[in-house]
């Protein structure tokens, strides 16, 4: 059997054929067959002069080609049926693996070789054929994978590979129509180690030439997805085997989307990363985003780095630098604060978006992390104070104890990031408490930690959480404003005896004593706020017994409450929002 150039197909004329169309002309030439895609089974040089001769322009050139095309399909008729006959003669099995490794399998293919000398037709395009209508194209494809691997019959493989394209090229068969005729759509993750993609990819460049406009890309995401094209890419790159491959259509993936001007925001929506809330920086195809953002960037001819670009893109100059965390921004993190500057988002509003319902890992999440770094990079090219502790005590959904829980937790553990948001949060706690402006006030606090829950006075010595309120409260009077900002809770917010005698019982308990003192003071305080008249707070102290040794409390409380009634009646201006007289 010939194996010359090619696929050794057995280069002829139609000679005979052409001698029998003569005869009816009586004017012009013969001037070539016109219905090439008819006849798959033709060689290259045939089908390129077939193609290239115009149609008949009279009647007896029409009935010339109604000849010859009358007598190739009979011929081919014959060929189909002959291979037939000697396909289950000699017992041949399409499941067979090794069919072009067995004898009866190379008897087979010389009878075709015969065949095509016969009728003048291509040996290999008679085989692929046959195999064709009786085993389909996937079956066929993977008979010849199968055979190239084996040395003695990859000569043979490459001939019947071959073959098959030109089979599909000659019927006009797209890439991504034979994507699903071999199908591999079912692959999805494993889609590049398939055996029959490298193939396919062939198959797909030799179609590139016939239609300009279609590419291995293009067939993929028809039955993919943008995204799902993106998702297997991503897979295939943590594969060796597959990981080049994967680069390069994601190079073109990405390329294409920077050169059809998709923005930030279009391919991060495309990508469903909208939709990964908390699970953002875990989710793979965020380096997609990753790539596509410097890619952009250099589509744009954009440098983060200059006042320029952050003029004309909204982009911060300092997304390269977190000054605050001392941690520098991943590329990762780059790319979605380029993001969230680009669409002007604040961070409260990145709070809401991925943080606000975390549950009791809020200070554990790497992506909370990623938050604080934005808070910094915000704050530093907007010119503007961001409070973590005021975006938290506003979203979060979990509520400010388990937010201090996570932060005392973390207080014992070595030094992380999570340690390191711990200590960044409570200090924005901190720094509230003693803003000389705009103070945080204990009765805010008390009710972001859910204390004003605490029905009873006997139970608050018992909450961690007003052991918290307490040091808080030490922190907020250390600043120069504190006698002056409005706070009553305590002194409103309980059955005013069962709080008192629950404070003395706490100040007879060496345990308890120092913040039952404390409480005690800050009680008195707060009944000042609340204009309590002396005269009432005097009958509380003889209806408990405790005119004589709260005497020095009372004096105090006396003084607290002209001073306070003082400022109410000099005051011209309400008290803000903040519970400060305004002078």
């Amino acid at each position: 059997m010939s194996e010359d150039n090619d696929d050794g197909d057995r280069m002829i004329s139609l000679d005979s054929l052409i001698t029998k169309a003569k005869d009816i002309l009586t004017t012009n030439p013969f001037k070539g067959l016109t219905r090439a895609t008819k006849q798959p089974n033709l060689n290259d040089d045939q089908l390129v002069k077939v193609v290239e001769q115009p149609k008949p322009v009279n009647d007896q050139l029409e009935k010339a080609d109604e000849i010859v095309d009358g007598q190739l399909e009979k011929d081919n008729e014959i060929i189909d049926d002959l291979l037939e006959k000697a396909y289950e003669r000699l017992q041949l099995r399409g499941s067979d693996d090794e069919l072009f490794e067995r004898l009866n399998g190379l008897l087979w293919l010389e009878e075709a070789d015969e065949l095509a000398a016969k009728y003048h037709r291509s040996t290999y395009a008679l085989v692929i054929d046959s195999l064709t209508k009786r085993l389909g194209d996937k079956r066929v494809a993977e008979l010849i994978q199968t055979a190239r691997k084996v040395s003695k019959t990859k000569a043979i493989a490459i001939k019947l590979k071959n073959a098959q394209m030109r089979y599909w090229l000659t019927s006009g068969t797209s890439a991504t129509e034979v994507f699903g005729r071999l199908g591999m759509e079912s692959a999805m993750y494993s889609l590049l180690t398939h055996p029959l993609f490298h193939y396919w990819c062939t198959y797909a460049k030799r179609y590139k030439v016939l239609d300009p406009n279609s590419s291995a890309l293009k067939s993929l995401t028809t039955f993919f997805g943008e995204k799902g094209v993106s998702e297997l890419l991503q897979y295939a790159l943590q594969d060796t085997s597959s990981e080049e491959l994967a680069k390069i259509l994601q190079t073109e993936q990405i390329t294409a989307w920077a050169k059809n001007g998709q923005s930030l925001e279009d391919v991060f929506n495309l990508l469903g990363l909208n939709r990964a809330g908390s699970k953002i920086l875990e989710d793979p195809l965020l380096n997609v985003f990753t790539r596509f953002t410097s890619a952009f960037n250099a589509e744009h001819k954009f440098d983060l780095k200059t006042s320029g670009a952050t003029k004309k893109h909204g982009v911060l100059e300092a997304v390269n630098y977190a000054p605050g965390t001392s941690l520098h921004p991943t590329e990762r993190e780059k790319a979605l604060f380029q993001l969230w500057f680009v669409k002007n988002e604040k961070p409260e509003d990145v709070f809401r978006s991925y943080l606000a319902k975390t549950g009791d890992n809020l200070l554990t999440s790497p992506l909370f992390t990623t938050f604080l770094k934005y808070t910094d990079t915000y704050s530093l090219n907007k010119r503007k104070d961001v409070s973590v502790y005021k975006i938290i005590r506003d979203d979060y959904k979990a509520g400010g104890a388990v937010l201090v829980n996570q932060i005392l937790a973390l207080k014992e553990v070595p030094n992380t990031p999570a340690k390191y948001a711990a200590e960044r949060v409570e200090a924005d706690i901190y720094r509230r408490l003693k803003d000389p402006q705009n103070p945080t006030s204990p009765d805010e606090l008390f009710e972001f930690l859910r204390l004003h829950e605490v029905k009873e006075p006997a139970e608050l010595f018992q909450d961690r959480m007003f052991e918290y309120w307490m040091e808080c409260l030490d922190v907020f009077l250390k600043q120069p404003n504190a006698k002056h900002i409005s706070r009553s809770y305590l002194a409103t917010g309980y059955d005013e005896d069962a709080l008192l005698l629950t404070i003395v019982e706490a100040e007879m308990n060496d345990k308890t004593k120092e913040i039952a003192t404390k409480l005690k003071t800050e009680l008195f305080k707060q009944y000042a706020f609340a204009e309590k008249a002396p005269a009432d707070v005097l009958d509380l102290l003889k209806r408990n017994n405790l005119r004589t040794s709260q005497w020095s409390f009372f004096e105090s409380y006396v003084n607290d409450y002209r001073r306070v009634t003082r400022e109410i009646s000099s005051s011209t201006a309400p008290r803000s929002h903040t519970g400060i007289y305004m002078n």
